[in-house]
């Protein structure tokens, strides 16, 4: 009994059980309800000649259970770069598939709310840019971060921090009930009682779902 995966981006539902959830990583975003199934033929037998072009010209790797290939297929492969795993053991088996699918997709990417500052006094420097004269108000402004500026409740812009300092001193981090100068990069239109929210993009490794949990 053998398994091909054919494509890069799709997961096959093969041998004699539901094995996976088929999927298009480029269009699916992990944790929303978009999953897309495919169904594929079981395929009984050794792992031939054939299943090793199919497999060169779908860029893919040849997935074999309680099989061996034969040594003119395993030569075929050796020649056209085509990799064969064979496995004994479905776990192994499901393991290994599904970690590879998941290096296929992109991470998840969350945004973590730092803290926030009200700008109080602007000043306009020749040759730097406008920095903003901040009061911390809540949790902490970290120099590494990124900021937003929120005027009347709407977000005016989002980018990175120029600087952060504690009155001339550089400062990686600012805590609530200090105050602090803020250089918004690329962006001198901060005005008075503007927001500035500071937070960072933490980067999650995507995971496959099983069918049951897509779907409910």
């Amino acid at each position: 009994m053998k398994l091909a995966d054919i494509a890069p981006s799709t997961v096959f539902i093969g041998l004699e059980i539901s094995l996976f959830l088929a999927f298009s990583p480029e269009r699916v975003d992990p944790g929303r309800k978009d999953w897309t199934t495919y169904n594929t033929p079981k395929v009984i037998g050794g792992i031939t000649e054939t299943d090793v072009n199919f497999a060169v010209a779908s860029q893919a790797v040849v997935i074999g259970f309680n099989v061996r290939p034969t040594p003119e297929v395993r030569d075929l492969a050796d020649r056209e770069g085509v990799q064969i795993k064979i496995f004994n053991i479905i776990y192994e088996l499901l393991d290994e598939v599904t970690a590879g699918l998941e290096g296929l997709l992109s991470p998840i990417k969350n945004e973590v709310y730092l803290g926030r500052a009200e700008v109080r006094q602007t000043f306009s420097i020749s040759k730097i840019g406008t920095i903003a004269g901040c009061y911390v108000v809540d949790g902490k402004i970290q120099r590494s971060a990124r900021i937003r500026v929120i005027r009347d409740s709407v977000e005016v812009y989002s980018g990175k921090m120029a600087s952060l300092k504690r009155f001339k001193d550089d400062a990686r981090e600012v805590a609530s009930g200090f105050e602090c100068g803020i250089q918004v990069e690329n962006f001198n239109d901060v005005k008075l009682g503007d927001i500035l929210e500071c937070y960072v993009i933490e980067e999650v490794a995507a995971k496959l779902q099983p069918a049951s949990a897509a779907s409910s």
